[in-house]
């Protein structure tokens, strides 16, 4: 997690979540992001891109504050994505709201994602009232040709 801090990157997440008094309610809403290592953007759906305007050593220290919180990690087998070997580690977080089962793939020559996934459940009946009940996250990561968006806001 801490080495997609330190290159330029582009993700795309999708959330699918459980909300709401219907346990069949699926909402399932995308986002994508852009690292240029000067700045960061972010558009959700089909959105205009936006200019988040969060200084980059806070987002760092962010994304190490969430991924200390794991604990449990493992190594599992290695897997083959686009053709490409990749080291699978999981692990998992408890908040006080839920517990996070995360999947990561990860390319060993550069030790950068290139695929999570994350899925969430609360850790009690009443943590789900007027909140998420369920939570998949998938994100993949590209890094070619990273540069800032045209447009953006």
């Amino acid at each position: 997690m801490l080495a997609n801090t330190k290159v330029p990157f582009h993700s795309l997440s999708i959330i699918t979540y459980l909300a709401g008094e219907d346990s069949k309610s699926r909402v399932t809403q995308t986002s994508e992001t852009i690292s240029t290592q000067t700045a960061v953007f972010a558009r959700f759906g089909s959105g205009k891109w936006k200019q988040m305007h969060i200084p980059l050593d806070k987002l760092a220290a962010a994304v190490r504050h969430n991924a200390e919180s794991y604990s449990g990690c493992k190594r599992l087998a290695d897997d083959t994505v686009n053709g490409t070997s990749l080291a699978v580690y999981t692990g998992h977080s408890v908040t006080p709201g839920s517990t996070v089962e995360t999947k990561v793939w990860v390319e060993p020559k550069r030790g950068v994602m290139i695929q999570l996934e994350s899925d969430a459940v609360p850790t009690s009946p009443s943590a789900t009232k007027d909140s998420v009940k369920e939570r998949h996250v998938a994100i993949r990561y590209t890094y070619d040709n990273i540069a800032a968006p045209p447009n953006a806001e």
